[in-house]
């Protein structure tokens, strides 16, 4: 798993990423492709038990762009770890994060949560209800989580991977929750244009920013297709609208 600090596309990453085992090049399978600051992808031919403790590293290649940004990354990026133990389950990142004015906690372990629902073997303090999604690399915790505010989350030792290993300990941490950043988006992501036959109204979700300048264009059905081939979709948008 990869993670960075914006979103990326991982149809961009995979044309500029190559991944090595002790220094020997390895091919992978990207298992992700939605636009998220998360990544996944799986080695192919290595047992995990045979590979503990070897070195993993990923490098990526200039030109790397994050969704919605203006500019790429220059140099390259090289980034390593361990391969970990499958028999033992670690918890490996605890953050938060904001997915537009949901607050949620996200947590990365070393393999797989077993069974799709883990609830019952969380504990937040302050206590309240909340709801849990198991993904490839963790799972994510969404509920009423406050601005400003910090939680202490308890995960229980029985907590387990889809290869058997479990928590050595119960696992305790706090989790703080900054302002919300500033965002303007739009709430149907996967929309190009805006049909005249519709209700002619979008969705826009704004967040902590007080003025927003929109700039509209008309585009004729006999040039649509044109206007889509020759503009990229980050430059139809102007810096503060």
């Amino acid at each position: 798993t990869l993670v960075f600090n914006y979103d990326v596309d991982p149809s961009e990453l995979g044309s500029r990423l190559t991944m090595s085992l002790d220094g020997t090049p390895v091919s992978y399978s990207m298992l992700s492709n939605q636009v998220d600051r998360v990544v996944s992808l799986s080695i192919d031919g290595i047992d995990p038990k045979s590979s503990a403790g070897k070195a993993l590293s990923a490098a990526i290649a200039p030109g790397m762009p994050c969704v919605g940004c203006t500019s790429a990354t220059i140099d390259e990026i090289q980034v390593g770890s361990a391969i970990s133990n499958i028999d033992k389950l670690d918890i490996l990142v605890v953050e938060s994060r904001f997915d537009g004015n949901q607050a949620l906690i996200y947590v990365r372990t070393n393999q797989r949560i077993s069974g799709t629902d883990v609830r019952n073997l969380l504990k937040i303090d302050p206590e309240m209800t909340v709801t849990t999604e198991v993904s490839s690399d963790g799972f994510t915790i969404k509920g009423p989580f406050r601005s400003g505010s910090t939680y202490e989350l308890t995960v229980s030792n029985q907590l387990r991977g889809i290869h058997g290993g479990r928590l050595t300990n119960e696992y305790k941490t706090y989790v703080a929750f900054g302002e919300i950043e500033p965002s303007v988006r739009f709430t149907a992501g996967k929309g190009f244009y805006l049909s005249n036959r519709g209700s002619k109204t979008i969705g826009v979700e704004i967040i902590n920013v007080p003025i927003v300048r929109a700039q509209i264009y008309k585009i004729y059905e006999n040039n649509l297709l044109n206007y889509v081939a020759s503009n990229r979709y980050s430059n139809w948008y102007s810096s503060g609208s």
